[in-house]
């Protein structure tokens, strides 16, 4: 009979069988377990044979979660973008000290569930939970699609309800806080002066507004052209990197007081240039530190962390200059669908996701309007 069956302890039966050679002319050779008496091992065995001659069986990987996970990681790193990798490499080390050493062809939708149970009793957020679940299931579902398993156990199973948290943003009166305050800001501050109102008035992301060069921004329209992210390389300094999705790549026009700005602060560097000569780092980013090289996102953080203590601010983050653009044009009327644009989001429900409580003035707005114009006329 084709392929080999070997005695287990009890009643169990280990088959091998030799099918057809891999990309590098060796034999391929499928093993299986199977349970029964001799004469249902004899038949088990024939249809095995048959299934991997027809090439139905799959090869049952002895990988563990980790090395899965890293064979994935490496695959796939030269069509990942770098801050994305470095978000699964973070989730990476959750698994490797949780279900690391597990075999990944051994674990079931009930050993899942239970690892994002004890995830969720440790205290880690849902969103926490979601991203290194979601990082897991991408990495079964690949190795699924090259054939090393036959399914992924990482589905049917019920993750921790996600906390809605309100965006955190300025209000009217503290963007004029703000505003006062980046007034008074020290010549050597203007590169970081700049970021923010960058951030403010064009609704960037902190990477967004690092990474724009000199040559994105038309000076005569006030139209910034957004195609580039700096983000903190780790060991220091940055790297660059294209925006978060394509709708991110995107044109923004500026408030015309914003491109004033820019243009002080391009002579502000033309100055520092002249006066540090060949110390002087020609980089071609807008948002430099003083010796000419672009600045590092954690530099930014620290000094509008510190920024804000000290001038009495809330402390909404870097990102929240963001949400505070968005609640900006809510304000002015602005359609759900012009400020996704203009944020540069890659679908218009993550907008009204996030910004939910931003439009429902202008759904209560709309409701007054009709009571006004068919309700009350009539």
């Amino acid at each position: 009979m084709p392929g080999t069956k070997r005695k287990g302890k009890g009643n169990a039966w280990y088959f091998e069988v030799t099918a057809g050679t891999d990309f590098a002319g060796k034999p391929v050779r499928y093993n299986r377990t199977f349970h029964g008496t001799e004469k249902q091992a004899e038949k088990a065995l024939a249809r095995f044979y048959i299934d991997c001659e027809d090439g139905r069986a799959r090869k049952e990987s002895a990988a563990t979660v980790s090395q899965m996970c890293d064979e994935v990681l490496t695959s796939l790193a030269i069509t990942l973008k770098k801050n994305t990798i470095k978000g699964y490499i973070s989730c990476k080390k959750r698994i490797d000290s949780s279900i690391g050493k597990r075999k990944a062809a051994k674990l079931t939708p009930k050993n899942i569930q239970a690892w994002i149970n004890s995830m969720a009793k440790d205290g880690l957020s849902p969103k926490s939970i979601q991203n290194i679940y979601s990082f897991l299931r991408m990495c079964y579902d690949t190795y699924g699609q090259w054939g090393i398993i036959q399914a992924s156990p990482c589905h049917h199973v019920k993750l921790p309800k996600k906390e809605n948290k309100e965006s955190r943003y300025y209000t009217s009166d503290e963007v004029n806080m703000l505003l006062k305050a980046l007034g008074c800001t020290e010549s050597d501050e203007i590169n970081l002066k700049a970021a923010i109102l960058l951030q403010l008035f064009g609704g960037l992301r902190k990477g967004e507004a690092l990474g724009l060069d000199w040559e994105d921004i038309d000076m005569d329209t006030g139209v910034i052209n957004v195609h580039r992210s700096r983000y903190h390389k780790n060991g220091g300094g940055v790297y660059e990197d294209t925006p978060k999705s394509d709708k991110s790549n995107r044109t923004v026009a500026l408030p015309k007081e914003i491109i004033t700005e820019l243009r002080s602060l391009k002579t502000h560097q033309l100055e520092q240039k002249l006066k540090l000569s060949d110390k002087y780092i020609n980089s071609p980013a807008v948002i430099q530190n003083e010796n000419g090289t672009p600045l590092s996102p954690q530099h930014l953080y620290r000094w509008f962390k510190s920024f804000s203590e000290n001038h009495g601010l809330p402390w909404v983050g870097l990102h929240g200059l963001r949400h505070t653009h968005a609640s900006m044009l809510a304000y002015m009327g602005a359609e759900a669908v012009q400020v996704s644009a203009r944020l540069g989001h890659s679908q218009l429900s993550t907008t009204l996701n996030i910004y939910t409580h931003l439009f429902d003035n202008r759904d209560k707005h709309l409701a007054d309007g009709l009571s006004d114009i068919f309700i009350k006329a009539k």
